[in-house]
């Protein structure tokens, strides 16, 4: 469609025509935008239109991280001798001010932060949850990773690299979302750049080898490429298949992703296992082994472990109590802390905050 949605429509209803496509113009989409999205603001950029109600600072950092990464991308996939194309539609990003809102306009797996929308081609997101307020620095990381991971999907999906609604396989539809997604959280989130340490991928993969049976035997591997849905340790596998494949193995995963990129829209997908095995082998076993001893080494810190804790501590008389928190609602910490002392006791609780 003119505003570069995808509909299915019976064949009776089209008409065939020599006129050429014809993009809806920016002003037109903007007007469409706003009837859909009532009382939200546009922010337009280079290759891209965000629609949002949340705040312009939140609105300004993610089109900053989705701006910097595209021509990046762009850049990238054109070295490596695919067939890239610029879009023809602005990438439209929807930004909710609340979980709430993201909810309503279409109902997701509680927890997801975002996600891209291949037959509409937008983008969602939202600002503001729980982990905002209890974890603030380890809620920017996903925000922002995740923001950055959905931009992936949606820049692929419109240079040419990944025909929309063709069939690729999970682990590298989602494993070079992941590769390229890396950000870092501060003062200002920012996109890390190509191929960058993805910690909060580690951060999975770690957690899960010390609880999975026969780690090294190929089975991280071959459950990945067979995936049909994915948990968030595939997630984590197929980020270190990219990465590894990217660093050590980078002539045969080009073939193979200059193979994907030519899987057609509505395509009967292709047997992965065969397909990886004729770029990558079939010793899925050694494959894995060589994979984590090359995630093992690359530079980590644990995103959950460094962030920001606060000891709180009350004092009333001889009671006493403290309490270590990620939260920044350190008010309702305090409240919390003075239930637990006898009413005679609270009036003169005397509270002290250590970062």
């Amino acid at each position: 469609m003119p505003d570069g949605a995808l509909r299915s429509l019976e064949k009776r209803l089209t008409t065939p025509t020599d006129r050429p496509f014809e993009p809806l113009a920016d002003d037109a989409l903007i007007a469409q935008l706003k009837k859909t999205f009532p009382g939200f603001k546009t922010r337009k950029t280079r290759h891209y239109l965000c629609v949002y109600n949340t705040t312009d600072s939140f609105c300004e950092t993610k089109s900053v991280i989705l701006e910097t990464m595209y021509p990046m991308l762009f850049s990238y996939f054109r070295r490596q001798k695919l067939d890239v194309a610029k879009p023809e539609f602005p990438l439209v990003v929807v930004m909710f001010r609340t979980k709430k809102e993201f909810q309503a306009y279409r109902e997701m797996p509680d927890g997801l932060l975002a996600y891209y929308n291949g037959v509409n081609n937008r983008v969602f997101m939202y600002q503001y949850s729980q982990v905002s307020r209890d974890a603030p620095l380890i809620a920017a990381k996903q925000s922002t990773s995740t923001v950055a991971h959905e931009g992936v999907h949606q820049i692929l999906h419109n240079i040419g690299v990944q025909k929309r609604l063709s069939s690729w396989p999970l682990w590298i539809s989602e494993g070079i979302a992941e590769y390229f997604a890396p950000t870092s959280s501060g003062r200002r989130s920012k996109w890390k750049g190509v191929g960058r340490p993805n910690e909060l991928r580690m951060r999975e993969l770690f957690l899960n080898l010390q609880k999975l049976p026969n780690v090294g035997d190929g089975s991280l591997i071959e459950a990945a490429i067979t995936a049909k849905q994915f948990d968030s340790i595939d997630y984590a596998v197929s980020w270190s298949l990219v990465h590894y494949m990217l660093t050590k193995r980078r002539a045969d995963f080009i073939k193979y992703l200059r193979d994907v990129s030519q899987d057609q829209p509505l395509e009967a997908p292709r047997n992965e296992v065969t397909r990886f095995g004729q770029y990558f082998g079939y010793r899925l076993a050694k494959l894995e082994q060589e994979m984590l001893k090359h995630i093992r080494s690359l530079p980590y810190a644990d995103p959950v472990a460094n962030q920001p804790y606060y000891l709180v501590t009350a004092i009333s008389g001889k009671r006493k109590q403290a309490t270590v928190t990620s939260s920044v609602e350190l008010r309702s910490v305090k409240v919390k802390m003075l239930l637990t002392f006898p009413l005679a006791a609270r009036p003169t609780a005397v509270f002290g905050v250590r970062r």
